[in-house]
């Protein structure tokens, strides 16, 4: 009992010095405005989260139903975040895994890239013919789907 009881607390010394933790988040869609009441819905938002140290890992799914009144030629902001990005630029990246429903060419990826102290993702969009770009709100479309990883200084 004595070592389990050890072994407990050097496994607990290292979490709380590694500053472990994992946990369930809601990611959002915003548009430049950063708000999350322009009446936007969606049918499935989930995300998971894990904090090693002053790093923290994504990983989730936003299935839209309605974009509300998100103005379509602003930005999508992928938001919500478990916690504020470091002060830091580049703070971190997110890659798109899936991505349906959407109204963007063909051969086009979708990306993330986070500035410093924000609680969100900036969209982008690349291709080798136009290069990088914001993807715009009206590219998500209200039914559009977005499977996504990603990992940021905190």
């Amino acid at each position: 009992r004595l070592v389990r009881k050890r072994v407990g607390d050097a496994l607990t010394a290292l979490e709380n010095n590694l500053n472990y933790s994992a946990a369930a988040w809601t990611p959002t869609i915003q548009d430049d405005t950063l708000s999350d009441a322009e009446g936007q819905t969606y049918s499935a938002q989930d995300g998971y989260s894990t904090r090693m140290g002053d790093w923290m890992f994504i990983v989730g799914r936003v299935v839209m139903t309605s974009l509300g009144t998100l103005d379509g030629t602003a930005g999508v902001r992928l938001a919500g975040l478990p916690q504020a990005s470091a002060n830091l630029i580049p703070a971190g990246s997110l890659t798109v895994a899936v991505a349906s429903n959407l109204s963007i060419t063909a051969g086009v990826s979708i990306f993330g890239t986070v500035k410093g102290a924000v609680s969100y993702f900036v969209l982008k969009k690349m291709s080798s013919s136009s290069g990088t770009t914001n993807m715009k709100i009206s590219e998500l479309t209200a039914s559009g789907t977005l499977h996504f990883t990603g990992m940021y200084r905190v």
